[in-house]
């Protein structure tokens, strides 16, 4: 299902990857496809592909026209983003599956 997400930058929550994880991305692959068999390839916001992404945090929406969208009942997610689109300050909704949504421990 698919379900609208914005980035989240500068979000009050503790950026400090769970141990035993590289990195975001890392955490996110590995909790996505626990057999290892895939990874994340593109980018969830502007859909380029490419294998150099982040574990871009991103507050889950309830609806669309939310005009701060956080929904403090679901929390914080990650979701592969590229470098450019997870360090924009763009905050604006982006359609994403909801299996690529991972919650932030």
């Amino acid at each position: 299902m698919n379900v609208y997400v914005a980035n989240a930058p500068g979000a009050d929550y503790d950026p400090t990857v769970p141990y035993g994880y590289d990195s975001w991305i890392d955490y996110w692959n590995q909790k996505r496809y626990p057999n290892n068999d895939k990874h994340a390839s593109f980018c969830r916001s502007c859909k380029k592909k490419t294998d150099d992404l982040d574990g871009g945090h991103v507050y889950y929406c309830k609806e669309v026209n939310d005009e701060w969208c956080y929904d403090k009942q679901k929390g914080i997610f990650i979701t592969p983003l590229c470098t450019e689109c997870n360090n924009s300050n763009n905050t604006d909704l982006f359609l994403v599956d909801d299996s690529d949504l991972i919650k932030v421990p």
